[in-house]
């Protein structure tokens, strides 16, 4: 009897555990679908309202998207022409303008140079003023000199005059005489 009773007690185990999992599967279902109707009330009025506001972009959204193509379009255009017009306007003008380009940059090389040397130069010249302003302090003393020469200069002038004077005088007092005596002399 013994495995009788543990067989009904099994079956009313298994039995209560069918009815607790029915039980279950049951509660589940139903907060299941109150949460779906949840879902629904909150959910899709969001989507809608998503959807409605998606149409309202595509509406803006779809001309613009044309609109800026047709502006791309139309500036590639004028940049196509434009150079288009430059080519032809350069070899109009100069048709060797690629070889007075490469002309004009050898040249600017060269005045880039130039005014290199030109630098140079006026480095120089400004250690030369430098040098000279130095010197220039000493021109009073050199002035102050060159009047004083000047002035012995003069005194040398009428000294020289008057020894002329002299020495005229001497000629004639002395040289009248010697011509007498030089005349008897066979020299």
């Amino acid at each position: 009897m013994k495995k009788a009773t543990t067989k009904t007690e099994s079956n009313q185990d298994a039995k209560s555990e069918l009815e607790n999992l029915e039980q279950a599967l049951t509660h589940f279902a139903r907060t299941f679908e109150a949460s779906t109707e949840r879902w629904e009330g909150t959910v899709y009025p969001f989507i809608k309202s998503i959807e409605a506001s998606t149409k309202r972009w595509e509406r803006m959204i779809y001309p613009s998207i044309i609109v800026i193509g047709i502006l791309a379009l139309s500036g590639f255009w004028l940049i196509f022409s434009l150079t288009k017009d430059i080519h032809s306007l350069t070899k109009r003008v100069d048709p060797e303008m690629g070889l007075n380009m490469h002309q004009i940059s050898v040249n600017i090389s060269h005045l880039a140079l130039n005014i290199e040397e030109m630098k140079n130069e006026v480095s120089a010249m400004r250690t030369d003023v430098q040098l000279i302003s130095e010197h220039m302090e000493s021109i009073p003393r050199m002035q102050q000199n060159m009047v004083e020469m000047n002035q012995a200069m003069k005194a040398m002038t009428n000294h020289t005059g008057t020894m002329s004077i002299d020495m005229h005088q001497l000629n004639r007092h002395i040289g009248r005489p010697m011509s007498k005596v030089n005349d008897v002399m066979p020299w």
